[in-house]
């Protein structure tokens, strides 16, 4: 019994731990038929838009497998959806800005 229970403790706290390194979060994307598709990334304080531009490039790629990851960005947009001031009197002004990247593609043929 006591074997089960440490086997079973072991496996999930390295299941707990274990996390595949292109999973980012949140993100969303919906087809929206002949061959185009809406996304989103979502990062935190440290993420800086051109990261969050590369995930969608990436994901755009996959998508369009078919068309052997060309694709056409037709509409893009960065914004701030969260902002919070973190200013400390012993550390002076501080800011934390969450920025969200979403548009449109399409899988294009070349």
């Amino acid at each position: 019994m006591k074997k089960i229970t440490f086997v079973l403790f072991v496996s999930i706290l390295l299941s707990a731990c274990m996390q595949t390194s292109y999973t980012f979060g949140p993100r969303y994307e919906e087809s929206l038929g002949d061959n185009k598709y809406e996304l989103s990334f979502r990062g935190n304080s440290y993420t800086t838009e051109e990261t969050l531009k590369g995930y969608f490039n990436k994901r755009s790629a996959k998508l369009c497998k078919s068309t052997k990851g060309n694709f056409k960005v037709l509409r893009q947009k960065t914004e701030a959806v969260e902002y919070k001031d973190r200013t400390y009197a012993d550390f002076g002004k501080s800011v934390d800005v969450k920025l969200r990247v979403f548009g449109v593609i399409e899988c294009i043929n070349i």
